[in-house]
């Protein structure tokens, strides 16, 4: 098994929570390395499974379709790739954007604030096929509920001004869109 992040901190994460299901020698059969699924370099491993899980929004448009394009090269015939990412339709995609956006921002960090695409369906769809992909099924659809203060401490450096900010920020958004969106978002003020 080979695990490949952009991010130093998630590999510091992997190692640490496998540890916690994987020991001995399970665990030592597991081989990490940092590697940029854009600049892959030779493409020496192939693999039967690729799980993508919560990195393709991460990426430009066209940067999603390369990395696509990557993973499908890097999968043996019959290989799968398990894609783990929201797929937001055109009504709330706005609405969620501007809100991760703006979180991205105040974090201070511009670039995730500017590049990131959140693929709707059928985005999904042309995206996968484009890359070569078959027999695409979605295998589970699940509620993912944005809590602005589990991201206090992890993203916001536990800056209780920030988090304000960022609320505030939100807020002025709710006032400017459509109320069906806001339900179709399941959007709800906690306070």
């Amino acid at each position: 098994v080979l695990f490949r992040s952009i991010s130093r901190p998630q590999l510091v994460r992997a190692r640490l929570e496998l540890s916690v299901l994987y020991a001995g020698d399970a665990l030592n059969r597991i081989t990490f390395s940092q590697a940029n699924i854009l600049r892959p370099g030779c493409l020496a491993y192939r693999f039967d499974h690729v799980v993508a899980k919560m990195l393709m929004h991460e990426l430009r448009f066209r940067e999603q379709r390369h990395a696509l394009a990557t993973v499908r090269c890097l999968l043996r015939p019959g290989g799968k790739l398990f894609l783990w990412d929201l797929s937001l339709d055109f009504r709330t995609r706005r609405f969620i954007s501007h809100v991760v956006r703006v979180k991205d921002a105040l974090a201070g960090w511009p670039h995730l604030a500017a590049n990131r695409h959140w693929a709707t369906d059928g985005e999904w769809r042309r995206l996968l096929s484009h890359a070569g992909f078959v027999g695409v099924t979605k295998l589970h659809e699940m509620k993912y509920r944005l809590s602005t203060r589990a991201r206090l401490a992890p993203e916001l450096k536990g800056d209780e001004q920030t988090l304000h900010q960022w609320h505030c920020a939100i807020r002025n958004m709710v006032k400017r869109t459509a109320p069906a969106i806001l339900r179709r978002a399941e959007y709800q003020d906690d306070g």
